[in-house]
């Protein structure tokens, strides 16, 4: 790191820079009174106006980049180069390097160095706008303002992917904030949890039964797609009558089928719950990411009806001028079951919105301010699909009895008629889905052993995201956390 050397020192009051200090010797002398670096040193000189084909080793030869300059002056020579940076808005991603020192608040000329008049500003597009990664020789930010990206602008074809904004981001490193600003950009909302859909099944309704010679069948029972059967048996057959001469009445006792039973209705399932962990944690990759919630559950097939029984048959071993053989009716099929609704998706987390994020880093704050940004909202709660109605055709394939005139004795024969099958179950409804927790809000999170040697800081926090809105009151996703300081 390049030695820095100061007479005065300006110090910052609720964001706004304090002029009129005294100014130490060195290169570019202005009137702030921040560090500046002493003449063994060489700059390398940024400045929008500037040109990255440049050397950079002059102000009339500026570069435009943060980060072409950085690559510059890590190929000085001892005792090495830092950078100085005119007033203006870098947009891009800066990664920091040993030991290279970044100092803004320079007019154009690079002869008055004043971040109260000459603000610069980094910030990015991209989640994390400067980082720091694997640093153990701590660089010197100096009058500069820093600014998380700001994901609650993004296009709409964009939004709600749930992205967390780090105006810095340091991992196993060190570095020293000497009177900068840190915005926190503020978190994306989280992604919506889809709708359920109807769920296709095959909760199939019993088939009739059948007659047959001196007899019939009962109706098959039903099933409920590989659910739970509730209900649905079948219908036993009528009873059948076969004498061994011409009967002298005309049933003779012969009966009608009975109809099978409706089947029961599926069960509904269970909306999902919401996330109580406001806090959410850091993955293996240093990225923040909140708390899920839960799905809802599908509701359950409904069950077909059973079918129906067939009506007794009429069989006559021996009778003069009559058919020998009666059948009875075939019995109705039993009516589907509904299948049941599919359950809504769980909303996503807010993005987070951070000023620093430290990772086994630490760093040196001297009149610094950060000012947190609201987290993403949570994404809403999917609902729950409803379930399917059961079906009511229950008189497919069912027959009516037969019967004839028996010319010898002029006497009327009938055979049983087939009973209609039963009603189908209702489908039970999806549960919902439980809304997404809201983003965090932090001035400063330490993950793992980061510590904060604290000079002078002021940190302004704004609050958390949103929980996300749910299908019911039960399911919505809770607010997130808002902090200065919060240890994971």
């Amino acid at each position: 790191m390049v030695s820095l050397s100061t007479v005065g020192l300006c110090i910052l009051s609720m964001g706004a820079w304090v002029t009129g200090c005294a100014l130490g010797g060195g290169e570019g002398g202005g009137g702030s009174g921040l560090p500046i670096p002493v003449a063994t040193a060489s700059p390398i000189y940024v400045s929008t106006n500037g040109n990255d084909m440049a050397s950079g080793n002059t102000p009339e030869e500026a570069v435009a980049s943060i980060a072409v300059a950085i690559e510059r002056a890590q190929a000085c020579a001892d005792p090495g180069c830092l950078v100085w940076i005119a007033a203006g808005e870098y947009v891009g991603q800066v990664e920091l390097a040993n030991g290279i020192d970044l100092i803004g608040g320079y007019d154009e000329a690079f002869d008055v160095q004043d971040p109260s008049t000459n603000v610069t500003v980094i910030t990015s597009d991209e989640p994390r706008t400067v980082i720091a990664d694997g640093i153990d020789d701590p660089p010197t930010l100096t009058g500069i303002t820093f600014r998380g990206a700001d994901f609650d602008t993004t296009d709409p074809d964009d939004a709600g992917v749930g992205r967390s904004s780090y105006a810095l981001w340091l991992r196993d490193a060190d570095i020293d904030l000497h009177d900068c600003i840190i915005d926190a950009g503020p978190g994306g909302d989280g992604i919506d949890g889809a709708d359920g859909e109807q769920t296709p099944c095959d909760a199939l309704g019993g088939q009739g039964g059948e007659s047959y010679d001196c007899g019939g069948s009962a109706g098959g029972a039903a099933d409920a797609g590989g659910d739970e059967v509730v209900g649905g048996e079948g219908g036993p057959p009528g009873s059948s009558n076969c004498p061994n001469a011409c009967p002298l009445v005309g049933s003779d006792g012969v009966s009608a089928g009975t109809a099978g039973s409706d089947g029961g209705d599926g069960q509904p399932g269970a909306d999902g719950a919401s996330t109580t962990d406001d806090m959410g944690s850091f993955d293996s990759n240093g990225m923040w990411i909140g708390a899920a919630g839960s799905a809802g559950e599908r509701g359950t097939h409904g069950t077909g009806g059973g079918g129906g029984g067939s009506g007794g048959s009429k069989h006559f071993a021996a009778c003069i001028n009559c058919a020998s053989l009666l059948p009875g009716g075939r019995g109705g099929d039993g009516a589907v079951g509904g299948c049941g609704g599919d359950a809504g998706a769980a909303g996503g987390a807010g993005g987070g919105s951070f000023g620093i994020a430290l990772i086994s880093s630490n760093v040196s704050v001297t009149n610094v301010v950060i000012n947190t940004a609201q987290g993403g909202d949570g994404g809403t709660a999917g609902a729950g699909h409803a379930g399917q109605t059961g079906g009511t055709e229950v008189g497919n394939g069912r027959e009516d009895a037969a019967s004839q005139t028996c010319s010898g004795f002029g006497i009327d024969y009938y055979s049983g008629p087939g009973a209609p099958g039963g009603f189908g179950g209702d489908g039970g409804d999806g549960g919902n889905g439980s809304g997404g927790v809201g983003g965090v809000s932090l001035g400063i999170a330490l993950i793992g052993s980061s510590s904060v040697d604290d000079g002078s800081l002021i940190i302004n926090v704004t609050e958390g995201g949103r929980g996300g809105t749910g299908q019911t009151t039960e399911t919505t996703g809770i607010d997130g956390r808002a902090s200065a300081q919060l240890l994971f």
